[in-house]
């Protein structure tokens, strides 16, 4: 599970400091799994599966991890790679004339929704981005999960009441 959805950003990638928390800032915020809720590793990833089997919001798990990227226009990435190199400039020599919330809004209307392993390499190729792995892990979901989860969910449901 962690190589399907454990790619997906959490809140403390977000405390990542320089361009390697820019991957997840760049993700639509209401795509950002918590701490808790995640297939990171085992032990939340178990408590993710037993939440499943209690059936406690798996609409939400299934809305969440199965989320594709979101529609572009074309040359958006090369638009956030301007913006971007804008930003670096700005902060380098102290001229920073918007702050960091207004230009994050600004690029996740470039970019909404989570991004694919194509963009990410793109700006990780022009500098602007690292990426802890090669090629860069997209912060969408996988369609996986609508066939996973319910099965999952059913396989569960049939073990606990025999």
């Amino acid at each position: 599970l962690s190589q399907l959805f454990g790619n997906l950003c959490t809140q403390s990638d977000l405390l990542l400091r320089g361009k390697s928390a820019l991957r997840c800032l760049l993700t639509d915020p209401s795509m950002i799994l918590d701490d808790q809720f995640n297939f990171k590793s085992l032990p939340t990833s178990l408590l993710v599966l037993l939440r499943m089997i209690l059936i406690d919001g798996w609409s939400q798990f299934l809305r969440l991890f199965t989320r594709p990227a979101g529609v572009r226009k074309s040359g958006a990435v090369e638009q956030v790679a301007a913006v971007l190199q804008l930003y670096e400039y700005e902060v380098e020599h102290n001229l920073l004339l918007e702050d960091k919330t207004s230009i994050l809004d600004h690029l996740h209307q470039l970019l909404p929704g989570c991004l694919s392993s194509r963009e990410l390499t793109d700006l990780q190729d022009r500098g602007l981005l690292v990426c802890h792995v090669s090629p860069c892990d997209s912060t969408c979901g996988s369609w996986l999960g609508y066939f996973y989860f319910p099965l999952f969910i059913i396989c569960s449901v049939v073990v606990l009441l025999n």
